[in-house]
Order: C-alpha cells, then structure tokens, then sequence
C-alpha cells in the first residue's frame, strides 16, 4: 500500500476523535437531558386563593376543593371552583362542578352546572345565570359561553345559545335564538 495515501487518511481519523474529545471535555454538566414530566408538580386540597389588583386591594378570591396544575401544559385542573368579588355594590359569584384553568388564571374554562349570581342594587334587580360551560377571563371580568344559558334578571327570564359578556361595562350578550318572558306590567292588564 503506498503510504502517500494513507497519511491523509490517518489525519482525518485524528482530526475526528479530537473534535470528538473536544466535544466531551467542553459540554456543560447543566446540559443534562430534559426529561419532559406529565406529572402534576402540585396538588392541593381546599386551596384559597386571592388575587389583588394594583393598587393592592383583594380583587377577586378564588376557593377549590382540590387544584392540580400541570407544568409541562401551564394548566390547572380545579375541582368545585369558586370566584368571588365583593364590591361596594354587592358580590358576584361564580362556581361550577370543574374548571381548566391556562397560564395561571389568564382565563378559566368552567364546566358543569355553572352558575353565576349577582346581587340586587339600589337600581338593578339581581340576576342568576345557569349554562354547562362558560370561559371566563377573571381579569377583565369578561365571559362566553356557546352552551344553551339561562338568564333570570329580577322578574324576566331569557333564554339563549350562549352569551358574550362583560360585567365591568355591564353588558351581556345573548348568542343564537334568544327568547325572553316577560311578566306582564299592571298598565297592560284589562
């Protein structure tokens, strides 16, 4: 064999498992494989939590039976949710059989048997609202459903395919074939 040719070869070889040893003696212990986890990183029973707004004042408190989160999806999994804001006007509640939430209470997609109060003021009568799912963005305070909804405001009741809400503006949508019942007014009756 001539030995003209085989010295490149030899080179290439060395020049290979330097860049190799190289490789291994450089790379960083940090860089251990991720082993990606669908496991809960936290569970927890009967979970209070409040959140405040930025003035610092208790804007919303949210009450779970039990809160599982998720890390590798940021979703939290809430058995028998409970939202409550208190304002000098009265309380809206919230609540319902389980719930999603995404991205640390970015929104919150209640499931089952939702259902919504809020109180009477001095001009508003109170009003209840019933549907099998809603979104909720706790936040802003806004809602949608495209479940059937059950609306009862004072003595009206309304029906729709779902809603578009928000409490802050104080303006609720009904989606879809919408009927509302009426009681008659005395000045009606003859």
């Amino acid at each position: 064999m001539n030995t003209d040719r085989i010295y490149p070869v030899i080179a290439l070889l060395l020049l290979a498992a330097l860049t190799f040893w190289l490789e291994r003696i450089t790379r960083s212990p940090d860089e251990a494989p991720r082993i990606e986890r669908t496991d809960p990183d936290f569970i927890g029973s009967n979970i209070r939590m409040t959140s405040f707004d930025q003035a610092g004042q208790p804007h919303y408190e949210l009450t779970s039976e039990r809160i599982v989160h998720y890390p590798l999806s940021d979703v939290t999994d809430l058995v028998e949710p409970r939202l409550l804001y208190e304002t000098v006007e009265g309380e809206l509640r919230i609540r319902s059989r389980e719930a999603e939430a995404a991205a640390g209470l970015e929104n919150v997609l209640l499931k089952g048997d939702v259902q919504v109060e809020r109180d009477a003021t001095v001009s508003d009568p109170a009003m209840q609202m019933e549907t099998d799912r809603m979104r909720y963005w706790p936040d802003s305070q806004r809602a949608f459903s495209d479940a059937p909804v059950v609306l009862k405001h004072g003595n009206i009741t309304a029906y729709g395919n779902g809603l578009r809400a928000d409490n802050i503006s104080g303006v609720l949508e009904l989606v879809g074939d919408a009927r509302v019942q009426m009681p008659r007014s005395s000045r009606n009756r003859q």
